[in-house]
């Protein structure tokens, strides 16, 4: 898949942007400086392909709705498909005419590549390739196993390796560790040897042990019971301690209590409810003044207030009144009106008057006309002045149609004449790229000439005349002369690595030996063939004593006996020396027996190493040999395989060269039998156009086309022109037909119109204009006079309702005895003030009287209550024997009873408290066990038993463990086995330290031939993956690195290496970061490459991957590019105008694209 345009819409800054990839390169370079919106465009492409996400920063300045992603892709199979991309929730493509589409519509061009897969695969930029590198330098072999498992098909040698190398960490390392089987052996070793020497010192001791664990029991059991009387004494001097202080506290409690013995007979609520009477009877006298204050002053309020009955009663005349002088006083203001619409409507008269010729003052009512003569009058009027102007336009248009008619037929004769009526012999589209292809036509030519004459140039450089005779010449290819400088390369490297392998086995020879030697001069080892000796020997010395003893056949001789003994003695004494000898140095042992076995194993090595390498020795010279034979007379010039190389890639080149040179010349040929006819064609114009051949071939084309544009200009003016002809035609007897018409209706109407206008008092030669103004007058007449009427009539009624309230508001004045004005609205006026007065007095009295009332009531209430306060005081004093009304001494009485309450309420807290801390025991038990004693002395006493309970503790762990001791060794005597078992182990973990050694001598061995074997392999294999990056690599450095090899480290993990152009090896650590950089692009455009190979190719997007590099191999990486955009899509955008710069040859010579991006989007 190719995209070959790009369309932003209201997406990031871009309110509108169009990128359009031109389809003629792989290899597209888009160029813009910061802020022009590469990282848009790049994020867009991710966007497109797998929807915009939910909370994306490129809708921040335009918002969500109107974003719109469009792009073109041109599949594999030659197919465009089109779509845009909007930003939602479910289905949010689009195609072309806009119909909604489902994400899997972009499934054959993506298949299982998801956005992070697309973003780590095909999108890079110059921080993730760097990221790359230093993952190729620090990925702990991850990286580096990947690629030595895929470039050899080592994966099973390596899991091998790997399984090796974990079982032997797990037997045998110089280091000790607990979880390796030598050394844990070795730990059981060492302790069943202790156990065996220790065993045997316990039998003499056994009566002394067994009396000492029983005394030490019978110890344990006293210091128990002495330590549980310890802890009950202790516990209630504890007790004492807490309890005597609120002892003594009740005792002092009990004695203040005594002081008020003379009130102990009163009630309990005495205190509460004598200073309740008290609190009452005070509040109740409070509350009694009050109320007596507020009623007096109420009282006096109400005598103030006067009110008018009369003046009450005659409130609905006063109220009549005021609303009569309201209307009055806006009759006087509207007065003035009246009068002024009598005299408008006058005015409105005066015209009417003047255009019939009667006097100002004449009367017009009997003179009004009907309605229907109105109307008559308005439609004569109305219908002359629509029919003037449509009769003078139609004179007019007449005369305008008759001109355009001659003027059409003069023209349309002049093109006649100059033959302009018949269309031109050809379309001047014919040669519209005539001229183009004819220039590239030329310039292809002259292009393939040049081109035959560097070929031929090249070919005298090879040493040739003809390319048949290059052609012909025996030569191998390049690839095979490569293939040949691999083999023989391939076996010089194992040359070398045998020399290696054969100095290798001899510096572990050496070493070897030198072990051995070491080894040896610590004196000789007890060894397996010793050690059996010595058993034997103590078997033989114990089979005489065993048969005598059996037999009961026991020597007489004690001296005999004695003999026998002791030579069974010193056996057992040799053998067990020699068997501990040879545990002791059980180590020395092994490495004695690795030591002969690996020099062994060297000297085998190192023989092998030797004819392996005479073999590729002989293999080299032979082969040399066979391919000088094959090609003599090419071994003849060109003797090395590096220049065979260069000749043969040279004649390569020449001859595919000169293939294409023949498909450009038939080409070249095939497009000149396709101009042919059209240049023909220009020829016979230009003959019958009298046009000028001398001028160049583009000229020559640009005057054709002018004069074929000229005449088909004045083809299509000739044909316009009939057609207007013919239209015009037909408007000028349309015209013709309508001016009868309104010239027959006009003689009508002069007939009709004297009459029309007699009936409303005109002239008959009044003019239509001025007849309508006259019906306007006479329509409006009838109303103004109707309006004059009824201003006179109000005027009148204003009069008459004056005098009438000035007579109604002086005798109600009389009646009440109140002056008034003589004016008779404010006199109306004058009566309300004082009516509202009375009203307002009126309403303040019926106010005041309900809270007399009440202040009344409340006062008799307050008396009450002061009344019932002293009698229940009274009743309270009498119970007590106090004056009730001496406040004084009742509310002493109350206070010394408060008191008394509170001190009975504290000596039942203490008694409570004193329990709680005393165990809950009651208070005779807690004083029985203080007995009055001093606190200081009980302290004392607590102090020393609580010491001698530490010391009782200390005393008792010392028995337990003593008696355990005593426990032990008696268990210990006891166990006969012991010393037997002891020894099983112990001989038991020699053997199997025996067999850890020899199993890891043999891992060391299979360890150095595997390692051995994966070398071999990946000498003889490499993964297509791999050769294919190492080809990749050597081109981007120059040639500096011929390819790339995997290998293992020192710690058996796989790692990449580059092979130098001189053969050399470069780890990837000492690669600087611009190669690691480039070996990491490598690996990425290999990788490309195999997945296009099985599915639909996507583009490959790079972001400024050049800036670590330097020009030459910015140059190489670009030309890589190129060529790699030959099958799947590069699109490299990059700020840096140097690489923009290096990218224009490319341009040129047509591999490559550039776009120029703005900030004008």
């Amino acid at each position: 898949m190719r995209l070959t345009e790009l369309r932003l819409e209201n997406y990031g800054g871009c309110a509108s942007r169009e990128l359009v990839i031109p389809e003629t390169a792989g290899l597209t370079v888009v160029f813009g400086a910061n802020e022009a919106g590469k990282s848009t465009s790049l994020e867009a492409i991710s966007d497109f392909l797998f929807s915009i996400p939910k909370n994306t920063q490129r809708g921040s300045l335009f918002g969500y709705d109107g974003m719109r992603i469009g792009a073109s892709m041109l599949l594999a199979d030659g197919s465009v498909l089109t779509l845009k991309r909007r930003k939602g929730n479910g289905r949010t493509l689009a195609d072309s005419a806009g119909t909604a589409l489902d994400d899997t519509v972009l499934a054959p061009v993506l298949g299982a590549i998801t956005r992070d897969r697309f973003e780590t695969l095909f999108g890079l930029n110059h921080e993730t390739l760097r990221n790359g590198g230093e993952r190729l330098l620090h990925a702990d072999g991850d990286i580096g196993r990947l690629i030595v498992e895929a470039g050899g098909g080592l994966r099973t040698l390596v899991s091998r390796l790997e399984g090796i190398n974990a079982e032997a960490d797990k037997l045998f390392d110089t280091r000790r560790s607990a979880s390796r089987v030598f050394y844990q052996q070795l730990t059981f070793f060492e302790a069943a040897d202790k156990t065996a020497r220790s065993a045997q010192l316990t039998r003499e001791t056994y009566e002394q042990t067994r009396k000492a664990a029983l005394a030490a029991a019978e110890k344990l059991g006293t210091l128990r019971d002495e330590r549980r009387s310890l802890g009950t004494s202790t516990a209630k001097l504890e007790r004492v301690l807490r309890v005597a202080p609120y002892l003594r506290q009740l005792d002092g409690l009990a004695l203040a209590l005594g002081a008020y013995d003379d009130i102990a007979s009163f009630r309990d609520d005495f205190a509460t409810k004598v200073r309740a009477a008290l609190d009452k009877r005070n509040e109740a006298a409070k509350h009694l003044d009050g109320a007596i204050e507020r009623r007096d002053r109420l009282k006096a309020r109400l005598d103030a207030l006067v009110v008018n009955q009369a003046l009450k009663a005659s409130e609905k005349r006063i109220r009549d009144l005021a609303e009569r002088a309201i209307h009055v006083r806006k009759a006087r203001s509207d007065r003035a009106n009246r009068q002024r619409e009598i005299d408008d409507g006058e005015a409105q008269l005066a015209a009417l008057r003047r255009m019939l010729g009667l006097p100002a003052d004449a009367e017009l009512s009997a003179l009004i006309p009907d309605q229907s003569a109105l109307d008559h009058v308005r439609r004569f009027a109305e219908e002359v002045l629509e029919r003037r102007p449509s009769l003078a336009n139609a004179q007019l248009r007449l005369g305008e149609l008759a001109d355009k008619l001659a003027l059409l037929g003069d023209r349309l004769n002049a093109a006649r004449a100059a033959g302009f009526d018949a269309p031109s012999e050809a379309s001047s589209s014919v040669f519209a790229s005539l001229a183009a292809q004819k220039s590239a036509h030329l310039a292809r030519q002259q292009g393939l000439d040049n081109d035959s004459e560097a070929l031929t140039k090249r070919l005298t450089l090879l040493g040739f005349d003809t390319v048949d005779a290059l052609a012909a010449f025996t030569c191998p290819s390049a690839e095979d002369v490569r293939n040949e400088q691999v083999a023989r390369e391939t076996l010089g490297s194992q040359l070398e690595e045998q020399a290696k392998l054969k100095r290798q086995a001899e510096r572990s020879i050496a070493a070897g030996e030198a072990d051995i030697a070491e080894l040896q001069a610590s004196g000789i080892i007890a060894s397996d063939t010793s050690l059996a000796e010595a058993r034997t020997t103590r078997t033989d010395a114990w089979k005489p004593i065993k048969s005598a003893y059996v037999g009961g056949q026991l020597p007489d001789d004690a001296d005999s006996r004695h003999e026998a003994a002791d030579r069974f003695d010193a056996a057992l004494v040799s053998a067990d020396e020699l068997a501990d000898r040879r545990a002791a140095e059980a180590k020395r042992a092994a490495s004695l027996a690795q030591a002969l076995r690996r020099v062994a194993d060297a000297q085998a090595e190192a023989t092998a190493a030797e004819n392996e390498a005479d073999a590729l020795s002989r293999q080299l010279e032979a082969r040399g040999a066979a391919w000088s034979n094959s090609f003599p007379d090419l071994h003849a010039r060109h003797p090395e395989l590096a220049s065979l190389l260069l000749f043969a890639q040279a004649r390569q080149q020449v001859l595919d060269e000169a293939e294409r040179l023949r498909g450009q010349s038939n080409a070249l040929a095939v497009e000149e039998a396709q101009l042919a006819p059209t240049v023909e064609l220009l020829e016979r114009i230009e003959q019958r156009r009298n046009l000028d051949p001398s001028l160049s071939f583009a000229e020559r084309v640009s005057a054709v086309q002018s004069a074929i544009s000229r005449h088909e200009q004045a083809h299509a003016d000739f044909t316009r022109d009939q057609r207007d002809q013919e239209e015009i035609a037909q408007q000028h007897k349309r015209v013709e037909a309508d001016l009868q018409l309104w010239s027959d209706a006009q003689a009508a109407w002069d007939g009709g119109w004297p009459t029309a206008t007699k009936a409303l008092g005109l002239r008959p030669d009044v003019t239509p204009a001025d007849a309508s103004i006259a019906v306007t007058e006479w329509a409006g007449a009838r109303g103004v006079l109707s309006a004059i009427g009824q201003s006179r009539h109000r005027l009148q009624r204003m009069v008459e309702d004056e005098a009438s309230l000035g007579s109604d508001a002086s005798s109600l004045a009389a009646e009440l005895e109140i002056e008034v004005s003589d004016d008779c609205v404010v006199a109306a006026q004058m009566l309300v003030v004082r009516l509202e007065a009375n009203a307002t007095a009126q309403t303040q009295y019926d106010g005041l009287l309900p809270d007399y009332e009440e202040a009344r009531v409340e006062a008799g209430y307050a008396q009450d209550a002061v009344g019932s306060a002293k009698v229940e005081l009274t009743a309270l004093a009498a119970s007590v024997q106090l004056d009730p009304a001496d406040d004084d001494a009742l509310l002493e009485a109350a206070v010394r009873c408060e008191a008394r309450v509170g001190l009975c309420d504290e000596i039942g807290q203490a008694e409570r408290t004193a329990m709680d801390v005393g165990d809950k025991l009651d208070l005779a038990a807690l004083r029985a066990e203080w007995d009055g004693r001093d606190l200081d002395e009980v302290r004392t006493d607590l102090e020393e038993q609580k010491a001698r309970t530490s010391e009782a503790e200390g005393e008792i762990e010392a028995a337990v463990l003593a008696e355990k001791a005593g426990q032990d060794e008696l268990a210990a005597y006891l166990s006969q086995s012991q010393v037997n078992h002891a020894v099983a182990e112990r001989e038991t973990a020699a053997a199997q330290m025996h067999l850890a050694l020899e199993r890891y001598l043999e891992l060391s061995v299979a360890r150095e031939l595997v390692t051995s074997a994966m070398a071999t392999i990946r000498a003889e294999q490499q993964d297509p993956l791999i050769q294919r990056a190492g080809e990749l690599f050597a081109a981007t450095t120059l040639g500096e690195f011929a390819g790339i090899e995997t290998d293992i480290d020192d710690k058996g993990h796989p790692v990449v290496v580059g092979r130098r152009a001189n053969g050399g090896i470069a780890s990837v650590a000492t690669m600087s970061d611009g190669t690691r950089d480039q070996l990491f692009l490598a690996f990425r455009l290999a990788s490309l490459e195999n997945y296009g190979g099985a599915t639909e190719p996507l583009p490959f997007i790079a972001d400024d991957i050049l800036v670590h590099f330097d020009d030459e191999r910015s140059r190489s990486t670009l030309d890589l590019l190129a060529e790699y955009g030959k099958t799947n899509q590069v699109l490299l955008f990059t700020h840096h105008r140097s690489v923009r710069a290096l990218a224009e040859p490319l341009a040129a010579a047509g591999v490559a694209n550039i776009i120029d991006l703005d900030r004008t989007a």
